[in-house]
């Protein structure tokens, strides 16, 4: 017999058994002597038997599948890319808050302005489906517990499905997302981390918080923003984060270390605050009002509470400037201060002077440039320098970075910003270099520049010719970078270096220990300085600060240069007097 003979057999027998069975029993509860409703519910049952039976038959069609022949491995891969196509989807609607109207034309509904500014419903399980395909693929999908491990937005997943989530995931760190603007973030707990972000009302009045099972007893980092809430709702989303506050229980989340708000607004003696974190980040927004900038009092009371904290950062939340403050001794156990003005120079300069600051903690400065008053910069800027006496200074575009002992060779010639080097001491960012008159050493207040052993310009930062005056303390300084494609200021700068002092003819006014010079190419300039054509002014100027240094007793005994200058001609001619090495 014929495979086209079977097939058209088992087609003709399948359709007679099913329509001769189902017609038997739908023709027995037709005839029946019972009621319509009666016989509407048999039929009913009937028609969900019918439905299982399909769908069991679905699924064992589906095992017949060519891609259910795949090994399991192949298979979990092919998942986890539809788990990142295929989301979870909860079907968002808001409701308006309107007020009674007397031209509105018809009923106006009234919501009351206490409740959430939005509502979701809906879920659909999205990738989690692929469990109810058929027994196989719900077997590999449930035995693997990495694909149930990572989910990018809980927002979207009800919560009756995250205890199993979290059963399947087994022994893995879970790492699960509330983010309401749909970002992508990296924050992991056992429960071991949280993030809310613009969705604070979840956090206290859904399923996450009191109501919840989630293990917070392990949670170790809780991430809170709501910094990016519409105008609209911003005050119901600080009465929210107020709430939280003060309704925290320490025995809530007993393992908490981390903590990050990113606020309007905070309540500064929140139980929340426990002694025992290790990183704190508060940042209020720009302009923030008067109200809501924390008092001197509380603080200083914060701060002296932590007794193991290791990171903190303050952006906008420092006091304003009271009069004869009592000094605040940090934890010594703190390694990094970040703290950022706004604007607001003057204030973060006195809180910076109360502070009894552990030795080795890197500070980092956030100092907008003022128009007019630069002293505040300036003397945060000399306040720093004595905390702990830099060996090295880098000036870059956006500011200047004091290191505690001169930086690696990797590091002569950088490939990005260089101020978040880990031996930083002190970083001064005041946004901006471009355009500048003036620089925080240029002063009568500036600070002693004797300590330095390397000095780096990845910026000059202003023009003009006065500059050397500014660093003719730097006379210890034995490695000097500058800038080699920033035009007319690199051979102002090399032209500096080959004067003699006014004092001693016999040495250099400027660098006199000088002995390395690294020359130095933004990212830019990269397929620019291939060419030394547009570079013949620094090149003639170079050329002779290496011949003055060696007649003058004080050569220059190495020029570290920049590999997109390699194939230079000048080097060649220079081997003579100097080493060159080529750095990336």
């Amino acid at each position: 017999m014929s495979s086209s003979t079977s097939f058209e057999d088992a087609t003709t027998n399948a359709q007679s058994y099913w329509a001769t069975t189902t017609r038997l029993r739908l023709d027995a509860i037709q005839n029946s002597v019972q009621d319509r409703r009666r016989r509407q519910q048999m039929l009913k049952l009937e028609l969900q038997a019918l439905q299982d039976v399909l769908s069991s038959a679905n699924k064992l069609y589906n095992t017949q599948a060519s891609i259910c022949s795949l090994p399991p491995e192949t298979l979990c891969q092919i998942f986890a890319y539809l788990k990142v196509i295929r989301k979870p989807i909860r079907t968002m609607y808001y409701q308006e808050r309107k007020e009674p109207s007397s031209i509105a034309p018809g009923p106006v509904q009234i919501f009351n302005v206490n409740d959430p500014p939005s509502q979701m419903e809906i879920c659909r399980a999205g990738w989690m489906s692929l469990t109810h395909v058929c027994s196989y693929w719900r077997e590999i999908i449930i035995g693997n517990p990495s694909l149930w491990a990572t989910h990018a937005n809980c927002l979207e997943i009800s919560p009756l499905w995250l205890p199993n989530i979290m059963f399947r995931s087994q022994t893995l760190p879970l790492d699960l997302t509330f983010d309401s603007r749909s970002k992508k973030s990296k924050d992991r707990f056992q429960i071991k981390r949280l993030a809310f972000v613009d969705c604070l009302s979840d956090f206290v009045t859904g399923a996450y918080y009191e109501k919840s099972d989630l293990p917070l007893d392990r949670l170790e980092d809780l991430h809170i923003d709501v910094s990016g809430v519409s105008t609209d709702d911003r005050e119901y989303a600080n009465d929210r984060l107020t709430q939280v506050l003060r309704d925290w229980k320490g025995a809530l989340a007993p393992r908490l270390r981390n903590l990050t708000l990113l606020c309007n607004s905070v309540l500064w003696d929140s139980p929340m605050f426990s002694a025992e974190l290790t990183s704190l980040r508060i940042e209020l927004p720009a302009n923030t009002p008067a109200e809501n900038i924390p008092k001197y009092r509380e603080i200083a009371k914060l701060l002296r509470s932590f007794t193991s904290l290791e990171r903190l950062t303050l952006v906008t939340a420092i006091p304003l400037s009271v009069p004869n403050p009592p000094r605040i001794t940090l934890a010594p156990t703190l390694r990094n201060i970040k703290l950022g003005a706004d604007g607001r120079n003057k204030d973060c300069l006195k809180f910076l002077q109360q502070l009894v600051i552990p030795e080795g903690c890197c500070i980092s400065i956030k100092a907008d440039k003022g128009r007019e008053d630069n002293g505040p910069v300036r003397r945060i800027f000399s306040h720093l320098w004595n905390l702990s006496l830099p060996r090295e200074l880098v000036i870059d575009e956006s500011g200047y970075a004091m290191h505690r002992a001169p930086q690696a060779r990797e590091f002569w010639v950088p490939q990005r910003n260089s101020k978040g080097q880990a031996d930083a001491t002190a970083i001064l960012d005041v946004g901006s270099m471009w355009y500048g008159t003036w620089h925080a050493t240029d002063s009568i207040e500036a600070p002693d520049l004797s300590p330095l052993q390397a000095l780096s310009f990845h910026y000059m930062g202003y023009e003009g010719t006065a500059w050397p005056a500014h660093y003719a303390s730097a006379v210890n300084v034995k490695r000097l970078g500058i800038r080699f494609d920033q035009g007319d200021l690199g051979d102002t700068m090399l032209n500096a270096l080959t004067e003699l002092s006014p004092v001693d003819n016999s040495t250099f006014k400027l660098c006199p220990a000088l002995d390395t010079l690294v020359l130095i190419v933004s990212a830019g300039y990269f397929s620019r300085a291939l060419s030394m054509h547009g570079f013949t002014t620094n090149t003639v100027a170079l050329v002779n600060l290496v011949l003055r240094r060696k007649e003058g007793g004080a050569p220059i005994k190495e020029l570290v240069v920049h590999a997109s200058m390699r194939n230079w001609t000048v080097w060649e001619s220079l081997r003579e007097d100097v080493v060159v090495t080529f750095a990336s």
